[in-house]
């Protein structure tokens, strides 16, 4: 149903036309926004964080002892 006010004024939803639904399907978020990322064996996975942490202490390692020689 169209009402024509020729002042303009009216409310948005009688202007407003209804569009048809739409289906959507939700896309798999690891692929979107890492690429195609290969699935990792539990023991690959333990085996990147324990090298992670290494990295990480040694990192820590090297800052106490820059601190250190600056006292």
């Amino acid at each position: 149903m169209t009402i024509y006010r020729p002042n303009g004024r009216g409310s948005a939803r009688r202007r407003r036309r209804r569009s048809p639904a739409t289906i959507v399907t939700a896309k798999n978020p690891r692929r979107g926004r890492f690429g195609d990322v290969p699935d990792v064996t539990p023991e690959e996975h333990k085996r990147r964080g324990d090298a992670a942490d290494a990295l990480f202490r040694e990192m820590k390692r090297q800052i106490a002892e820059k601190l250190r020689e600056d006292q």
